[in-house]
């Protein structure tokens, strides 16, 4: 939650914004600087750095190696390319991704006019024959009105859609890595060389979607709406369980054992008979003063 100091007697005149990650979005920038604007700021009196932002991407095939990898077909290992960051320089330097179109201008946000995009489609041309199988992309900051001092994380294997870019006050980030969008299943795509491929693209609170024309929607508890998902093998549907599973339980622990009255009670009862008998059940061989201390932070 953004609010103001009590300690500052005005509101401000500038904003200076570090919650950035590698698609630019994550941190949840474009929330946070609205509500700086609103309950901090001169309404039409204040700088922003950075001032500007422009989201770059190329479509990217990974893991295509991996059906003949020193004799063995390891290409199920695909189907778990859930992560979210990629180190395209490392990955086109071992050959276990091709970059299978030109660099494209995907979202312009200026934060200093307040003004962000909207939706719209995209059409690139393969650069080879193949499956599209993740969207790479990065941002270029611009952190001056003027565009002279650049923040990115522009791969150094891949050339800027601009050289000029080059010649100004550019800055990289370390360690160098890009965000992914990977698609799964039937939403990989099979494309020809220099034959047009059709993206739509557009933006949550804090992630950029890419998604192909014609994909059937379907929305999340939380109201977000996201390409349905596609079918499974097995072995990929059992690790979403575990990994569902175990999201619900951070978020019980997160939120405190006092909203979960059966967790709340069976440590309660443990803490009882550690601080009770710390020392006549070989089961419980614990200090003393730890039992009790484990005992009152439970009856507290």
């Amino acid at each position: 939650d953004v609010c103001k100091l009590p300690s500052q007697p005005q509101r401000a005149q500038l904003v200076v914004c570090e919650h950035f990650d590698a698609g630019l979005l994550g941190e949840g920038i474009l929330v946070l600087l609205n509500a700086a604007r609103i309950k901090m700021c001169n309404a039409f009196d204040h700088q922003v750095i950075p001032s500007r932002a422009t989201i770059w991407a190329a479509a990217f095939e990974f893991g295509e190696h991996l059906k003949d990898y020193q004799g063995f077909n390891l290409s199920a290992f695909n189907h778990y390319r859930t992560g979210l960051m990629a180190d395209v320089d490392t990955a086109l330097a071992d050959g276990s991704a091709r970059q299978m179109s030109n660099v494209f201008e995907v979202f312009k946000f200026d934060f200093e006019k307040n003004e962000m995009p909207n939706a719209h489609s995209i059409t690139f041309t393969p650069l080879a024959t193949g499956k599209i199988t993740a969207i790479v992309f990065w941002y270029e900051m611009h952190m001056d009105v003027e565009g002279d001092v650049i923040l990115t994380n522009w791969p150094e294997s891949i050339p800027p859609a601009d050289f000029s870019m080059m010649e100004k006050d550019l800055h990289r980030i370390s360690p160098l890595r890009q965000a992914v969008c990977h698609f799964q299943g039937n939403y990989i795509r099979e494309v020809v060389k220099d034959e047009p491929v059709e993206i739509d693209v557009g933006y949550h609170q804090a992630w950029p979607q890419f998604v192909w024309p014609g994909t059937e929607m379907v929305a999340k508890e939380s109201g977000e709406r996201i390409p349905k998902p596609p079918p499974m093998p097995r072995h990929r549907l059992h690790f979403e369980k575990m990994k569902t599973e175990t999201e619900k339980l951070e978020q019980q622990l997160q939120g405190g054992l006092m909203y979960d009255e059966e967790m709340l009670g069976d440590g309660y009862a443990a803490a009882e008979r550690i601080a009770l008998e710390p020392n006549g059940n070989p089961n419980y061989l614990i200090d003393p003063n730890n039992a009790n201390f484990f005992h009152m932070m439970f009856f507290l």
